[in-house]
């Protein structure tokens, strides 16, 4: 909040620098260090929440004296900040009849997180382990090691949401006709967007386990074609239609099976512990059924476990390498130019021929065992080791700078080029990677995600 009305007094300034001293000079707290908390006793609740409220109209002072001159709010600058600082408000803070700002309790979905960057947003790698930022979704080929296309999101944002987007950055004559990713591209929603691209989905299906143990719905077979359920000990039971005058908004029907069927059935306690067992079927059952007829295949499940983890090296060497998994800038924008920059560099890396002569690893050294009688020599060996692994160092700092010795003698003597990966991506904005990509095999026509 502190920081918003900051940045409104900036944009006023940068337009009229007497307007913004009468501004500054109406507050109440001073905003030239917004990180500072204003004087007060923090610790006592009733003292923070006055103090919280102040701030509240501040902000309200300064944003009602900026919309009534029609120059200022005219200027895009201070337009800008004027209303980013009025969703602030509006986000932080609730004003209920006694006309009193409080401070709202809860988060909503798409919260601003910073002024400094109003885009980013909070995220969730695990469910315990939380970052501040976006997240880079990226495509590649499978039989080269290219990545093929790259999107950013903020951080609150489904990785599957993406695939679409990444389908459609390709070129026509180049888009995948499978596309093969972890269960972040395995949801319902994302294989539907997909479907409408013409794109098949090779990936885990979602599920989850029930809460009280009992016997999953993927032990339940389901067929849509004579719209029936039959649990585990053969007793089935009808798909019920959504009823018309209490329409589902999400589209799933009902498979209930009988109570004469269920409580008689020696697997009662697993499976319906109230005496009947529902099954939910979504709107695209079909879709989720595709999936796991596809999955129970060995061969796609063999093809699925060799060939997804592949994508990870790409983003290994995005995230390790071209440390990308800092943001040098701020704005969704160059933090995507960014990503371009580092994604040229990982397809460089991976295509290019490596630069001078390739170092070979050297062998491990056996294993021995040496008598006390041995310890002289080893001695000596060791000291003539010492002696010779200085001399080298003493050659290397006596050679050009411009040029890399080897190991040893008659060391190969090659100039060290600019092989691209000299830009640096400094740390800035978190963004976050996501164990997703896609990947484009031009022999099987697939898409890594």
């Amino acid at each position: 909040m502190r920081s918003g009305v900051r940045k409104l007094l900036d944009a006023v300034k940068a337009r009229d620098c007497e307007a913004a001293g009468e501004l500054a000079f109406g507050l109440r707290f001073d905003y030239s260090r917004p990180r500072e908390k204003p004087a007060g006793d923090w610790h006592d609740k009733a003292a923070r929440m006055e103090l919280l409220a102040e701030v509240a109209r501040d902000a309200e002072r300064a944003l009602r004296a900026v919309e009534r001159d029609d120059e200022l709010i005219a200027d895009e600058q201070v337009a800008e900040a004027a209303r980013l600082l009025r969703e602030i408000v509006g986000q932080e803070f609730e004003v209920q009849d006694d006309e009193v700002p409080r401070p709202r309790r809860g988060r909503r979905t798409r919260q601003i997180v910073s002024t400094h960057d109003p885009e980013m947003r909070h995220g969730r790698t695990t469910p315990s382990r939380r970052f501040t930022g976006y997240k880079l979704h990226a495509a590649a080929a499978a039989e080269a090691p290219i990545l093929t296309a790259l999107s950013l999101s903020p951080a609150n944002e489904h990785d599957g949401h993406h695939a679409g987007a990444l389908v459609d950055q390709q070129p026509e004559g180049r888009r995948p006709k499978r596309l093969i990713g972890d269960t972040a591209y395995g949801n319902i929603e994302s294989r539907e967007r997909l479907e409408e691209r013409k794109v098949a989905v090779l990936a885990p299906v979602h599920t989850t386990s029930p809460r009280d143990a009992t016997i999953p719905k993927d032990e339940f077979a389901i067929d849509l074609e004579t719209d029936t359920v039959t649990c585990p000990r053969g007793n089935t039971a009808p798909i019920y239609k959504p009823r018309t005058n209490h329409p589902s908004a999400t589209g799933e029907r009902v498979a209930r099976f009988a109570r004469t069927d269920c409580e008689p059935c020696p697997l009662r306690a697993r499976c319906a512990p109230g005496g009947q067992r529902d099954i939910r079927i979504s709107r695209r059952e079909d879709l989720r059924q595709a999936a796991l007829q596809a999955l129970a295949d060995p061969a796609e499940r063999d093809h699925l476990k060799r060939t997804r983890p592949l994508i990870e090296r790409l983003l290994g060497l995005i995230v390790h390498r071209y440390r990308g998994r800092k943001s040098r800038y701020l704005g969704a924008r160059k933090s995507t130019l960014q990503a371009v920059w580092t994604a040229v560099l990982v397809n460089l890396t991976r295509s290019a021929p490596p630069c001078g002569p390739t170092r070979h690893r050297r062998s491990r050294p056996r294993i021995t065992t040496h008598t006390p009688a041995d310890r002289p020599a080893r001695a000596q060996h060791a000291q003539a080791s010492l002696f010779q692994g200085l001399r080298r160092i003493r050659e290397r700092r006596q050679r050009p700078a411009h040029y890399k010795g080897g190991a040893g003698a008659g060391a190969d003597r090659v100039p060290v080029h600019a092989c691209c990966s000299s830009v640096a991506l400094g740390t800035g904005v978190s963004a976050e990677t996501p164990a997703v990509i896609g990947r484009e095999a031009s022999g099987r026509g697939e898409t890594l995600c």
